[in-house]
């Protein structure tokens, strides 16, 4: 010990350690004792101390090598990098949604299905793969839908996602506040008009029969520049999320974990909160308290992400990566 003062046994024992002889120690009891140093050399030269083995690394491998019987299995580590073409693309797997990484716990691709969970929030600090994700899921939609079955709106104050989205499935892009403005301004009409009446069936709610169109998945970048008190141009859409499934509505924001526990009082982030919606947790400040339910972000490599949902345990999954085009 540092300090005798800091033994759980008796000080005068303590200080009786030799400081200068490795492996001597106090056992519970207060009884010393001297631990068996590491020795691969055989019983005949275990007095031998040349030949003991002071490397836990070179102990396993000369363990493994005389060790015939059967072993255990490897542990699998996610890769530091998991490009896109690894996993299975959307148009593959209709059932289960978009496959935005590899799953941790079970090393098989983890989705994300907007046909059952409409909304989606993504947190993480700078550099921790927000737009990456934004980009994937901009690129899944475009492999499972034609444009006459879904468009996206995006509102990308930073202009991250420029040029990096496909542009066939683009319905408005914004740059800026007073053009996310116009273009919600547009979408909300169809929305009220996708609105179920008194007049609509059970069967015609679980057909999604008694409207037309596209899905619109309006996507936001940096949300944090977005919602300011002077104004949120996403409010628009607050009264239309809890119809979100059935209205073909899907809704991914995407903000920072610096200042994210100051979100529960803007209207948008309550109510996504609220109705249950998917969270992406990238690295970030546990400081800023939970973000998603009770979790709380924690720092990782870049793509490194918690998935939470209402139905599942937080998952750690490695998210995919796919390169700028």
């Amino acid at each position: 010990m540092a300090d005798p003062l800091d033994s759980e046994h008796d000080r005068k024992r303590a200080r009786n350690v030799p400081t200068a002889r490795p492996g001597h120690g106090l056992a519970r009891g207060g009884l010393h004792y001297v631990a068996a140093l590491p020795h691969a050399g055989g019983v005949d030269s275990a007095l031998d101390h040349s030949g003991a083995t002071s490397d836990p690394a070179g102990l396993v491998a000369a363990i493994t090598s005389s060790w015939s019987g059967p072993v255990c299995p490897p542990v699998r580590m996610l890769p530091e990098r998991l490009h896109a073409d690894a996993l299975p693309k959307a148009s593959e797997t209709p059932d289960l949604g978009f496959a935005v990484g590899l799953d941790e716990a079970t090393y098989a691709p983890a989705y994300i299905n907007f046909d059952t969970d409409p909304l989606l929030v993504i947190y993480g600090e700078s550099e921790s793969g927000k737009s990456t994700l934004l980009r994937l899921l901009a690129r899944r939609l475009a492999e499972r839908h034609e444009p006459r079955e879904a468009l996206v709106m995006v509102g990308d104050y930073r202009r991250a996602l420029h040029g990096q989205l496909p542009q066939g499935h683009v319905l408005h892009y914004a740059p800026a506040s007073a053009s996310l403005e116009e273009g919600l301004n547009r979408l909300v009409p169809l929305l009220q008009a996708r609105m179920p009446t008194a007049d609509v069936t059970a069967e015609q709610m679980r057909a999604q029969s008694w409207w037309h169109g596209p899905e619109v998945f309006v996507m936001v970048d940096d949300y944090d520049l977005v919602a300011l008190p002077s104004g949120n141009p996403l409010e628009a859409l607050t009264e239309y999320l809890p119809y979100a499934r059935d209205i073909g509505l899907r809704v991914i924001v995407a903000r920072s974990t610096a200042g994210a526990a100051r979100t529960s009082f803007d209207p948008v982030t309550r109510r996504l909160k609220e109705l249950g919606a998917v969270g992406v947790i990238l690295s970030g400040d546990p400081g800023e308290g939970p973000l998603v339910g009770s979790t709380k972000a924690v720092a990782m490599p870049p793509g490194r992400a918690q998935l939470v949902t209402s139905r599942q345990h937080p998952r750690v999954i490695q998210i995919g990566w796919c390169a700028l085009e």
